[in-house]
């Protein structure tokens, strides 16, 4: 149902349009991270909705492994940022990793161009 609402809604909304109500819900999820998450990968992926977390269920063994480095200055290269050949899509771990190593750099790759997360601080 959820997805058939979704399509009747993209055929009435610009792709500018789009666009901003990705950034706009990314910003939201960002903040409901800062105040309600304690800086769990689990907690933080279930919002970001990464397949870490949903699919493949490697938040607890992160949050397990990292906790100890996670106020450190280490540096993360993430091979693939997801959404395909969207350009506009993906990069919800990305995110998830940003959010959690707090003083980190985070690094993403992928074989398709991306335009979701041009340098954020």
């Amino acid at each position: 149902m959820y997805s058939y609402i979704k399509q009747k809604i993209k055929k009435h909304i610009s792709k500018n349009n789009t666009i901003r109500l990705r950034k706009i819900k990314r910003r939201i999820k960002q903040v409901y991270i800062k105040l309600f998450t304690k800086r769990k990968v689990k907690n933080i992926g279930k919002i970001l909705h990464t397949d870490k977390v949903g699919r493949h269920k490697y938040g607890r063994y992160y949050d397990r492994h990292f906790e100890g480095i996670k106020n450190d200055n280490i540096k993360i290269l993430e091979i693939g940022i997801g959404g395909y050949d969207d350009k506009y899509a993906g990069g919800d771990s990305l995110l998830m990793w940003k959010n959690y190593f707090k003083n980190g750099k985070i690094f993403g790759i992928d074989v398709h161009e991306k335009e979701v997360l041009k340098k954020q601080d």
